[in-house]
């Protein structure tokens, strides 16, 4: 039985809303880390070079008054299907996602929602027509651990399946699934070959250089990232990453505020 995902994602909600509703201790770091997770994978392909459905973004301001940036988007991209993530710019407010209509189409789902445009962002994320495997895994200091289907990924984020998903499992040594199916399997295999950070390339990602973000939101990840690694970040800045570029020498004075070129 062929499941309509753009009904599906009328009704069912999100991973950050179940959170919420539970009113989870922390209900809104799982927000953010739901509605910035591209940021973290562009963070991550900048690093160690990982492949990602990169979206297309636009502020729903430049989408409500049509700009041209925006039109030679829809002109270009119009007839290809996407997953519209409306992310607010405002904790309080909620997202909105419709998956599976095209760029053309999800643009009327987009007028029903009747949102301040102001209020939000739009990630356009491609959306493939057929899928092939779709897997959810977990990744600690013991090993990994998830499951994976022949299909789409909804089956997975909604319950939504014929056959029950295969359970797999690694722990740094040995590989294991339930049932055993050698190409699913490969599949799980090559998906880790892009996260793992080999020792060749782990200087790379400790050399990172401090980071500005004019955005607080967006930057939420930059932050986490700096903090781990011991390099500054600054978030909420406005106007820095025109006025700065790549290489300039700079000091911060995070007590008044105060970035300086130098």
């Amino acid at each position: 039985m062929t499941q309509d995902i753009t009904k599906i994602y009328q009704t069912q909600i999100s991973l950050s809303e179940w959170f919420a509703k539970m009113n989870h201790a922390r209900k809104e770091e799982l927000r953010i880390e739901d509605n910035e997770k591209r940021e973290r994978l562009r963070v991550l392909k900048d690093l160690i070079g990982i492949r990602y459905d990169k979206p297309h973004q636009f502020s729903c301001v430049d989408m409500v008054h049509s700009t041209v940036e925006f039109r030679n988007f829809l002109s270009e991209h119009g007839h290809e299907l996407c997953a519209l993530r409306l992310i607010p710019l405002k904790q309080e407010l909620p997202k909105l996602r419709m998956r599976g209509k095209s760029v053309k189409d999800v643009m009327q789902w987009f007028a029903e929602q009747n949102v301040n445009p102001a209020d939000y962002r739009a990630d356009f994320v491609p959306h493939a027509e057929k899928s092939t495997w779709a897997t959810i895994f977990v990744v600690n200091k013991k090993g990994i651990f998830g499951e994976i289907i022949w299909g789409g990924h909804h089956q997975l984020t909604q319950g939504f399946y014929e056959q029950k998903p295969m359970v797999f499992s690694y722990d740094f040594e040995r590989w294991t699934m339930q049932p055993h199916r050698e190409d699913a399997l490969d599949y799980v295999k090559e998906i880790v070959s892009q996260i793992w950070v080999d020792k060749d390339k782990q200087p790379k990602v400790k050399e990172i250089g401090g980071r500005f973000h004019q955005n607080y939101l967006a930057g939420y990840f930059e932050t986490v990232a700096s903090e781990e690694l011991g390099k500054p970040c600054v978030v909420g800045t406005k106007k820095a990453t025109k006025s700065l570029k790549d290489g300039d020498i700079v000091e911060v004075n995070a007590d008044n505020g105060v970035v300086m070129r130098l």
